[in-house]
């Protein structure tokens, strides 16, 4: 395995593309935190809840499965060195473009989308991060999907909690609605 690109880099770690010859692709998450006091046990926590959230989610179409594949968790970083296991994280690759990438959107794909979330949360899941629109990605074939499920909860039992958030949700959802079919996309 071998680091293709870093697709993100902040203060709790970085989310690199991996490859490996003639094979598939896995995205990495390496929560191994920064400079900041405690950023390294709240990056753990953020892979933590991602980690559970697709966990409730397997075999669910329109989100990454999780991998294990203890090669590409210590193949080498983009940075150098060797991650910690306990840092890392691996999903499967979603190929397709962040929302606001897309040439175009299919008539029915938002949706297709408010279907996608609202099984998230037949599933007793929220996703919390809706509001950016990088987190929503336009597959090859014009069907959503979701990604970084780091903000993710779990709502087993519902509760009033849970229904805030189906609210935020959606409210997200609707937001993206109104303004990208305004513009005519």
């Amino acid at each position: 395995w071998q680091v293709e690109r870093v697709l993100k880099e902040d203060a709790f770690g970085c989310v690199e593309l991996l490859v490996r010859q003639g094979g598939p692709r896995i995205t990495r998450r390496v929560a191994s935190g920064g400079r900041w006091p405690l950023s390294g046990v709240i990056a753990r926590s953020l892979a933590r809840r991602e980690r559970r959230a697709l966990a409730h989610l397997e075999g669910f179409c329109g989100v990454p499965k999780s991998v294990q594949d203890d090669e590409a968790a210590q193949a080498p970083l983009a940075s150098g060195g060797t991650p910690r296991r306990r840092d890392v994280f691996l999903r499967e690759w979603v190929e397709g473009v962040s929302l606001p990438l897309a040439a175009e959107l299919p008539m029915d794909f938002f949706d297709l989308l408010d279907d996608l979330v609202g099984e998230l949360h037949t599933r007793g899941v929220c996703h919390n991060d809706l509001h950016k629109e990088p987190n929503i990605l336009v597959q090859p074939d014009g069907r959503p999907a979701l990604v970084d499920f780091q903000l993710a909860s779990v709502h087993p039992g519902g509760g009033a909690s849970f229904e805030s958030r189906v609210s935020e949700d959606d409210r997200h959802v609707h937001k993206h609605r109104t303004r990208y079919t305004s513009e005519g996309r």
